[in-house]
């Protein structure tokens, strides 16, 4: 086997006290570890990102008054950054998917991700609903860079982490695919929840503020944001890196913060994607999961803006409770589908499984 020998790595002298080590000790994952670690501790950062997937839009035009009333190059601008910040957003993935990679602290490649990316994620929440200019062009500007911040920097950061963590919890397939399976339930039941009680929550907190919508979003997502950073350090202590550890035992490595850490070589970047290219396989996943996120997201704002126009409620008025009720019926038909992915899974395997819902996900719309 071929070997290169790495003298120091990211992170390799962090988080080495043992205060910061996991409260996982079993061999094995435990319904601890998945109802804590990937339950509970993805809540938080997964629920945020929802409410901006969903409500950003509308807190920009309805709130800000940002739309094409203050020049018809806004509606452009609508347009374009959210499609260039997904161009980012790729990029920075795979930067971020090759710094885990080079990553070799005391606590795992992943788990202390985790924790830096928190603090980003609450300033940079902060910074989404915060506009400090009056200028529609100094405004789109801070619009760009704190979108970016967000999403292309703090929650790539965490996101990835959280995606790659199963990965390196077992190698068990079955548990592994049920850590993951948790994880994306939290994802789908926490858009529901987000669609159905941030309205009224909101409107509750706009009321408190003397009806200033602006700074009613401001203080809904500041907390939610600092809930979000408790639930990451929940998900940090109650996740473990089985085969983060057994990697480096077998290659010799006691400590990860010793000077000379010896890694196995791999292929660079570039050669592993063109090898993902020969694969139909993967291609036609890529295409699949493109064709999910562009409707799921075309869904969720235009549900806010049918909702807040069509049904007369809106998110932080006084009929919020009109949107909380249509959307609890338009998302209702979630909660038996989860209930039933589960054993589906179980029943047809995971990828007859994909296969099957991947084609009713493009048909459905």
């Amino acid at each position: 086997m071929n070997t290169a020998v790495q003298k120091r790595g990211l992170l390799s002298g962090a988080f080495a006290d043992s205060r910061w080590d996991s409260r996982i000790k079993s061999a094995n994952t435990t319904g601890r570890e998945m109802w804590l670690g990937y339950v509970l501790g993805v809540w938080g950062m997964m629920m945020t990102s929802s409410i901006v997937n969903s409500y950003y839009n509308q807190y920009l035009t309805d709130v800000l008054g940002f739309d094409s009333s203050k020049g018809l190059w806004i509606a452009t601008f609508m347009v374009l950054f959210p499609v260039l910040s997904k161009v980012i957003d790729a990029v920075t993935n795979l930067a971020m998917a090759k710094i885990i990679d080079s990553t070799t602290c005391r606590q795992g490649k992943v788990r202390p991700w985790l924790i830096i990316s928190s603090p980003f994620v609450l300033i940079t929440v902060i910074l989404l609903f915060w506009m400090p200019f009056t200028e529609p062009a100094h405004q789109a500007i801070w619009i760009c860079i704190a979108f970016n911040l967000y999403y292309s920097v703090a929650y790539t950061m965490w996101n990835m982490s959280k995606e790659l963590l199963p990965a390196v919890s077992t190698r068990n397939v079955n548990q592994r695919k049920n850590l993951s399976m948790a994880a994306q339930i939290v994802g789908s039941a926490g858009t529901g929840a987000v669609s159905i009680f941030f309205p009224s929550i909101l409107a509750a907190v706009c009321r408190m503020v003397h009806g200033d919508n602006a700074k009613g979003y401001f203080l809904s997502m500041s907390v939610l944001a600092a809930v979000a950073v408790c639930t990451t350090f929940i998900q940090y202590f109650y996740t473990r890196e089985r085969v983060t550890e057994e990697r480096r035992s077998q290659v010799g490595l006691g400590n990860a913060g010793e000077k000379h850490i010896e890694v196995n070589k791999e292929a660079p970047m570039l050669t592993q994607f063109k090898a993902c290219l020969t694969s139909k396989t993967w291609i036609v996943f890529i295409v699949m999961i493109l064709i999910f996120y562009v409707c799921n997201n075309l869904r969720n704002i235009s549900l806010i803006y049918y909702s807040g126009w069509v049904v007369n409620g809106n998110a932080y008025g006084r009929a919020a409770a009109i949107q909380a009720k249509f959307q609890a019926i338009a998302l209702s038909p979630m909660g038996p589908g989860i209930l039933v992915m589960l054993p589906l899974v179980k029943k047809v395997g995971r990828t007859k499984a994909i296969w099957t819902t991947s084609i009713l996900t493009a048909v459905g719309p």
